[in-house]
């Protein structure tokens, strides 16, 4: 989760390298939600690795990620029992 709010931290500030190096650090995640604990999440990791490498001008490898965020979402709506 950390990792995640870094990215959204270094997206926020257009810091490039810090988006190049946590890119690297959660692309081995990317089929995980970010979960802080049983009560948080920042949502799927691949979410934060489309925007970015949209944000990195990979616009091709932003698409894989934001498919892989529409699956795992779909699979945590259809398991959630509420």
């Amino acid at each position: 989760m950390r990792l995640c709010l870094t990215a959204r931290a270094a997206l926020a500030v257009g810091d490039r390298p810090t988006m190049e190096r946590v890119a690297a650090a959660l692309r081995p995640a990317a089929g995980e939600l970010a979960a802080g604990s049983g009560v948080l999440t920042v949502g799927p990791v691949a979410g934060h690795l489309a925007d970015l490498a949209t944000a990195l001008g990979r616009d091709e490898e932003a698409a894989v990620h934001r498919r892989t965020a529409r699956l795992l979402t779909a699979r945590v709506r259809t398991a959630d029992p509420a």
